[in-house]
């Protein structure tokens, strides 16, 4: 179900927008699951999106002095 949704939306969908919009189809479907179990599921197989590193590489270069 997860997997499926992703494909429509998009794979870098995260955790908490997922467990909003599938919220209702768990219903329908019998689940009973809340939010931090759903990350442990995710987490059971491999389905959390992984962080992006967010850093920014400067180069130094050294000063000529004359």
């Amino acid at each position: 179900m997860i997997q499926e949704y992703r494909k429509l939306v998009g794979m870098r969908t995260g955790g908490i927008k997922l467990y909003d919009e599938l919220k209702q189809d768990f219903i329908k479907q019998g689940i009973k699951i809340g939010r931090d179990k759903l990350y442990d599921v995710l987490r059971l197989h491999n389905l959390l999106v992984p962080k992006l590193k967010n850093y920014v590489t400067t180069v130094l270069t050294p000063i000529k002095q004359e």
